[in-house]
């Protein structure tokens, strides 16, 4: 372990010290660059770009007075008080890090004028607020062309639901209409085939009635000549 770290440690606390600061003089910067619908490509990336320097920096820090790396003879009282420092520092990072991803939430976020979320967009990085708003805009509009057309695709449907409904109301009346005269005309049926079988049935009683009253007037047309002539006959 890099004995400076122990011999040279308000050194290193002034460096981070110093790092910290400009971290957040590029903050101050990058906030109002946004404000003034800047592009902040440049800025954004600086800050990335000392915000893990000032994260390693940290971690060496830590890592060489951790309790297995501090040296056995420091004091403990000392070492207790130097690892409080580091820590106030790792906090400190924390906060940066908090205060850039709100920065960009905010900017990046459209401030609520948009619903989708373009942080992790490659093709917006970098551009000002006013390109993104514009872009935002722009994707608002053809967003609302696909609606109307989805809108009139949709009434479309709606339309041919309609006329399909209609026409199948109407078939059914058909159907319906098709099913009152096939009943109509099996009733009629049923009652002229009744009828046909009572004039069937008091047809055969009359022709039978007629044929016997034929028969019987015949023979006694014969039974009359018959006589008739057996008299002739006698009288002879």
């Amino acid at each position: 372990m890099n004995k400076e770290f122990y011999s040279n440690f308000k050194q290193y606390l002034t460096d981070l010290t110093t790092k910290e600061n400009n971290i957040r003089k590029d903050l101050e910067s990058f906030k109002t660059a946004i404000g003034n619908n800047e592009n902040t490509i440049e800025l954004e990336n600086r800050i990335n770009k000392e915000l893990k320097s000032f994260k390693e920096a940290i971690d060496e820090l830590s890592e060489a007075y951790s309790s297995k790396n501090a040296p056995a003879n420091m004091p403990e009282d000392t070492l207790d008080a130097r690892q409080k420092d580091i820590k106030k520092f790792s906090t400190s990072y924390e906060e940066l890090v908090k205060e850039l991803q709100k920065l960009k939430d905010d900017k990046y976020s459209f401030k609520g004028q948009i619903t989708e979320d373009y942080r992790n967009k490659e093709e917006y990085q970098g551009m000002s607020s006013g390109e993104l708003i514009y872009a935002g805009r722009e994707k608002m509009n053809k967003q609302d062309d696909r609606l109307e057309d989805l809108t009139v695709e949709a009434k479309k449907g709606i339309v041919a639901a309609k006329e399909l409904n209609h026409e199948i109301k109407d078939q059914n009346k058909i159907i319906q209409d098709v099913n009152e005269d096939m009943d109509r005309v099996d009733s009629r049926m049923n009652k002229l085939s009744k009828r046909f079988e009572n004039y069937v049935g008091k047809s055969s009683m009359c022709c039978l009635l007629i044929f016997f009253l034929l028969d019987a007037a015949l023979f006694g047309v014969l039974v009359w000549i018959f006589t008739k002539i057996k008299r002739n006959f006698i009288m002879n």
